[in-house]
C-alpha cells in the first residue's frame, strides 16, 4: 500500500470515529408548548364559550363608517358596552360571530394588565384602539413552531403592550379568514 492509499484510509477511519463519537452528543429535539399556550389551546377547545355578534359600526350609528370609527372610538366604546359587546382579559372563550354584510367590525375590550395575548380560531385583521382614537398594532404577531404543530385551533396569537383601559378591539375578515365564527381568547401576557 503506498503513502497516499494509507494516507486515505487513516483519515477516512478517522472521520468515522469522529462522526460516531459526535452522534452520541448531539439528540433528538423535543418541543413542547408552553403552559401559557397549553393555557390558551385549552380556553379554545372549550365547550363553553361567550357568543359575541358585533353590529356593523353604522348599524350603531348611520354617521359612524370605518372610515370615521377614530373620531368616534370613545362613543363606540360606550354604545358596544350598553349592547355587552365586552370582552375581558381572563380565562373565557368567546365565540366572535362578524355581521354577515360587513368586513369589518369592533369589540370593547377591558384589560387590567401591561401586556395581553389575543389568541384567534382563525386568521383575522386585529388591531386595538384606545378610547383617543390611537391604533396599537400587535408587537409580536408569530405563532411558535410547538403551538402549530401542536394546537391547530390557534391559527392567531398576537400580542399586545397596552396600559390598563378600555379599548376597540378591531376585528376584520381578510382573505386567508375562513369565515366561520372565530373563538378568541385574551390572556394577561407572560
Amino acid at each position: 500500500m503506498n503513502l497516499r492509499t494509507r494516507f486515505l484510509w487513516t483519515s477516512f477511519a478517522f472521520l468515522a470515529i469522529l462522526a460516531l463519537l459526535g452522534c452520541e452528543k448531539f439528540q433528538k429535539e423535543t418541543y413542547k408548548m408552553s403552559d401559557y399556550d397549553q393555557k390558551a389551546c385549552s380556553i379554545l377547545q372549550s365547550e363553553q364559550a361567550d357568543t359575541l355578534r358585533p353590529p356593523a359600526v353604522d348599524e350603531l350609528n348611520p354617521d359612524w363608517t370605518p372610515d370615521n370609527v377614530l373620531e368616534h372610538a370613545a362613543e363606540l366604546a360606550d354604545s358596544l358596552r350598553a349592547r355587552g359587546i365586552v370582552i375581558a382579559e381572563g380565562e373565557k372563550n368567546h365565540v366572535v360571530v362578524p355581521p354577515a354584510k360587513a368586513d369589518t367590525s369592533y369589540l370593547c375590550l377591558t384589560v387590567e394588565s401591561e401586556e395581553v395575548t389575543v389568541f384567534l380560531s382563525d386568521v383575522v385583521d386585529v388591531v386595538l384602539i384606545d378610547l383617543q382614537g390611537k391604533v396599537l398594532q400587535a408587537e409580536k404577531t408569530s405563532i411558535p413552531f410547538e403551538v402549530a404543530a401542536e394546537c391547530p385551533d390557534i391559527l392567531a396569537r398576537l400580542t399586545f403592550s397596552v396600559k390598563p383601559g378600555t379599548y376597540l378591539l378591531l376585528f376584520g375578515m381578510n382573505d386567508r379568514t375562513l369565515g366561520k365564527p372565530v373563538h378568541m381568547t385574551v390572556l394577561k401576557g407572560h
